[in-house]
């Protein structure tokens, strides 16, 4: 009997601290340094520095908001990137509705354009759509949400292609919106029955602004069509959207689950090689459906670039 009260002792007290090293791991975001390194890069880009930011989902901590800015600050980024669900399509609806109300004063998704005002003051910020920027459509034109990112010099880079620069040399910045936000683009809305076909739509309408010769950056919100990536003149994909395959087991790298690859996902965290193309998944800063992560740290990455040769 003793040594069945032990043994329950010792569960509790383990569980226990599982845990609360569990909630600290899901307080603290954790940088990631990645170094890109190809002889497409130009040298006047060693070492330019891209920061990442991902599924951000409108988080209102603001303690683990100051440790996500302090980490990009201490960075000194040459830009920053969204790489799409800045905002919760939840949160962001019951904001709006609290606004009808009465409730609530001011813009649905306040905290998430909060936050970005507090990027574009460390170094210019381009953003993509994310699923959850669905709840922008309604109004794209003239939505509050956008019309302030807008305002704060934020660049929103959907299905475009433009330039960065640095000591007269340029290298490409491209991007595309989340296949699911497409229902009300007055061109690609009837691109295709499915979000597989709505991706190949878009990059077929970025690829002649794709310059084959310059090194390319695609922000892209999912990882999982990295396969149709490598089609186009592409050498780096940003992606984010699986959240680090949410509950992750010890020596388990991808996790258990991600939305649109389903149990036992192949592309969650980190950098992976297809061919000439690397492609490198945030695992995010939020959460969305499920409001917890398991022995899966938030992530900010910072992504340096080197030219080979050297």
């Amino acid at each position: 009997m003793k040594k069945k009260k032990r043994n329950r002792f010792w569960l509790v007290l383990l569980t226990a601290v599982l845990i609360m090293y569990n909630i600290q791991l899901n307080r603290n975001p954790e940088v990631t340094h990645h170094l890109v390194s190809s002889t497409g890069i130009p040298v006047e880009f060693e070492g330019y520095t891209i920061v990442q930011v991902s599924d951000f989902h409108s988080s209102e901590d603001e303690g683990f908001r100051e440790k996500i800015l302090d980490a990009i600050q201490a960075a000194s980024p040459d830009v920053i990137v969204i790489t799409g669900d800045l905002v919760d399509a939840g949160i962001y609806a019951q904001e709006t509705e609290d606004i009808r109300s009465g409730s609530r004063d001011g813009i649905a998704g306040a905290s998430a354009a909060d936050f970005a005002e507090e990027l574009i003051r460390i170094a210019p910020v381009y953003y993509i759509y994310g699923n959850h920027e669905m709840i922008l459509l309604d109004d794209p034109q003239r939505n509050p949400f956008k019309v302030r990112l807008e305002e704060m010099g934020i660049q929103i880079i959907n299905n475009t292609v433009m330039r960065l620069e640095r000591s007269g040399v340029f290298i490409q910045l491209a991007g595309i919106q989340d296949p699911s936000t497409l229902y009300k683009d007055p061109v690609l809305a009837g691109s295709g029955d499915n979000t597989r076909e709505r991706t190949e739509a878009m990059m077929d309408q970025i690829a002649p602004d794709l310059d084959p010769q310059r090194f390319t950056i695609l922000l892209a919100h999912r990882p999982e069509y990295v396969e149709l990536y490598t089609r186009y003149p592409v050498d780096l994909v940003l992606a984010g959207h699986a959240h680090g395959g949410q509950i992750r087991l010890p020596f388990m790298r991808e996790g258990l689950y991600a939305p649109n690859q389903g149990f036992l996902p192949k592309y969650t965290n980190g950098s992976y090689q297809e061919g000439a193309l690397e492609m490198i998944v945030s695992r995010g800063l939020g959460n969305s459906i499920f409001p917890f992560r398991f022995l899966n740290q938030p992530e900010l990455g910072i992504i340096k670039l080197t030219n080979s040769s050297n």
